[in-house]
């Protein structure tokens, strides 16, 4: 299975790339941010990982990839910051196989989530964005979905959403010894 990690490389998409991976599923990480490609890299050489590469890629135009390469293109939280949403549709459509799969995770607008909520309340607070916008938040909205990969060759039969509310813990700082709070131990 050859798996497509979209414009997702960051810490998601090099957990799901490494997971993928370690399946035997030979994998390529694609993002626009140099840094983060450099440390998927990294992290899958620290692993000793050898099906799996990060490489620099923007999701609107994936020219240095072959139509038709992947049997699962992924893109949780990336994909849906590309400027041109149909561009994104086009090109995840393009590379994918037929019979293969594009999943995405997406923010939800209106979504009671911590992230949903921030995005809502931060866009008040800043200026109109530029003539021509398109919001990543309508990749959460599932008409819009529809129509980019209708648009892109998709059946709209053959295009389905599951929502979803994902859960993350993180450990918080411990109280010291004086009832104060602080962060008495480095985390990794």
């Amino acid at each position: 299975m050859r798996y497509i990690a979209n414009r997702s490389s960051g810490k998601q998409g090099h957990a799901i790339a490494a997971a993928l991976s370690k399946l035997g599923a030979d994998v390529l990480g694609v993002d626009i941010a140099s840094n983060l490609v450099e440390a998927g890299n990294k992290r899958v050489k620290a692993e000793g990982i050898t099906n799996c590469t990060f490489q620099e890629g923007d999701a609107t135009d994936l020219h240095e990839l072959k139509d038709q390469s992947f049997d699962l293109v992924v893109s949780i939280f990336g994909a849906m910051f590309a400027p041109k949403p149909l561009e994104v549709a086009k090109e995840m459509v393009r590379v994918t196989r037929p019979g293969g799969r594009i999943i995405m995770g997406n923010w939800i607008p209106g979504d009671p989530t911590l992230v949903a909520q921030i995005l809502k309340i931060s866009s008040s607070y800043t200026p109109p964005p530029p003539e021509g916008f398109i919001s990543p938040m309508l990749w959460g909205v599932e008409n819009e979905v529809i129509d980019r990969f209708v648009n892109a060759g998709i059946p709209k039969e053959n295009i389905s959403f599951v929502r979803d509310t994902f859960t993350f813990s993180a450990p918080f700082p411990r109280r010291n010894s004086s009832g104060d709070s602080g962060i008495t131990t480095a985390l990794p």
